[in-house]
């Protein structure tokens, strides 16, 4: 089971701070919080940590995780 913390604006609309899912990779943990409300969008410009360390780039979807593993999500921010 993967624990999915959510803060900022990916919080704020799925009315979830916290989540628990089945996934193998970060693309498996989006697509199972989808299905309970995280807009797809969000969570691809979202900010990800597994574990506590950042995790970047073109292949962050394609992240490995294991059972017990921590995602957190965090809303990117603009300005102006």
């Amino acid at each position: 089971m993967i624990t999915i913390k959510l803060y900022g604006l990916i919080r704020e609309q799925s009315g979830h701070k916290q989540l628990q899912v089945e996934a193998a990779t970060v693309r498996g943990v989006m697509a199972q919080a989808s299905l309970q409300g995280i807009d797809k969008k969000l969570f691809r410009q979202a900010i990800i940590f597994v574990n506590g360390e950042q995790i970047s780039g073109i292949n962050r979807f394609a992240y490995k995780l294991k059972d017990g593993d921590e995602l957190s999500l965090l809303s990117a921010l603009s300005g102006g």
